[in-house]
């Protein structure tokens, strides 16, 4: 069984005309007071017209990143076997999936939320998916919370064939996503090697712009290059002073550093510095940037520098916060030049022995 995603085709849309027909698919559906064309309560069928699937289709496709939908797809067999989709619904993305009764009771939905993570939190970048699933349900919660999914205390109470039922809402956020794909145990952390370096610049861009939108001129963050790059840390930085974070062979993260000879500031002791230190932004906040931290800190250690020091934006408090809690001791203020405008900058020093 290999399932993936494909987003319908006008041609393909007869797929999901005859499964909304069709009581057995649609029986979850089933009780609801729904004011929508074309829905019996008694069955919880939609039956739509052909134009009414094309206006459809103008409404929901190609409207990512707040609104996607997709056909769940088996190599196996040649028709769709049911549908995904998520869509912004005031603050929270909510979604839905729909497995043909066919198909049921085959593992089917659990992969397909997986698929659909992977496009929310990867492709798309949205916060988080959630649904609100009847309590009766127990199958579809169970599968649900196998893919990662955490109730909330949000319920919501609705009338089905005149009784009340209760739903619970279930969400997964982006972060929460990442932290259950991401195995620090699988994290390598080795000396930059020159294939990595297009990565690396990759991620100092996007890691500027991400984290300094609010810091520096955005006209500035928006004319960095990713070629200007490749060439500084090809040309003008040496790869033994790069460490990087590998994950299934994909550089994540990276820090570069710098050995002084001789201390250049007023505390004698200071022998070592680290210059950048950057994680896909995408996946930050994931343990990533401490695992890559205390590795340099120690390689200072194993070669008997004394103090690191590190620099950074004095208004970038989330990175400040990170390195109070690695064990920094802020030190002094200065500034930063960057286009002729000054960025107030602090420092923090770490005793290595």
């Amino acid at each position: 069984m290999s399932i993936y995603l494909k987003v319908p085709t006008t041609k393909e849309l007869h797929y999901r005309q005859e499964w909304m027909k069709n009581p057995r698919t649609m029986s979850y559906n089933a009780g609801y007071d729904i004011d929508l064309k074309g829905y019996d309560k008694a069955t919880g069928t939609i039956t739509k017209t052909n134009e009414e699937m094309i206006n459809w289709y103008n409404n929901w496709i190609n409207q990512e990143p707040d609104k996607y939908f997709a056909y769940i797809y088996d190599d196996d067999i040649s028709e769709p076997i049911g549908e995904v989709y998520y869509y912004l619904d005031n603050s929270i993305h909510n979604m839905g999936i729909v497995i043909q009764d066919k198909y049921r009771g085959k593992g089917y939905s659990y992969k397909a939320l997986l698929e659909l993570e992977k496009v929310a939190f990867e492709k798309n970048n949205i916060s988080e998916l959630a649904d609100i699933i009847p309590l009766d349900r127990v199958s579809a919660i169970k599968t649900f919370k196998r893919a990662g999914f955490k109730e909330t205390e949000l319920a919501k109470k609705e009338l089905v064939f005149g009784k009340e039922s209760v739903g619970k809402q279930l969400i997964i956020t982006k972060e929460s996503y990442f932290t259950n794909k991401i195995n620090l145990n699988k994290l390598i952390i080795r000396n930059a090697q020159k294939n990595d370096i297009e990565q690396i610049a990759t991620i100092k861009v996007d890691g500027w712009r991400n984290a300094y939108s609010e810091i520096i001129d955005n006209e500035y963050l928006n004319n960095m290059s990713i070629n200007k790059e490749i060439n500084s840390y090809s040309n003008k930085y040496s790869l033994n002073d790069i460490y990087v974070a590998v994950l299934d062979n994909e550089v994540v993260g990276f820090c570069r550093v710098y050995n002084y000879d001789e201390s250049e500031f007023e505390d004698s002791e200071i022998d070592c510095e680290i210059r950048e230190i950057y994680v896909r932004p995408d996946i930050k906040r994931m343990g990533i940037g401490g695992k890559l931290f205390n590795f340099v800190l120690n390689h200072f250690k194993s070669n008997n520098k004394r103090k690191m020091y590190l620099g950074v934006f004095k208004d970038n408090y989330k990175s400040r916060n990170f390195y109070e809690k690695m064990g920094g001791t802020l030190w002094k203020s200065t500034y930063l030049v960057i286009e002729e405008v000054k960025y107030p900058i602090v420092s923090y020093l770490y005793k290595l022995n």
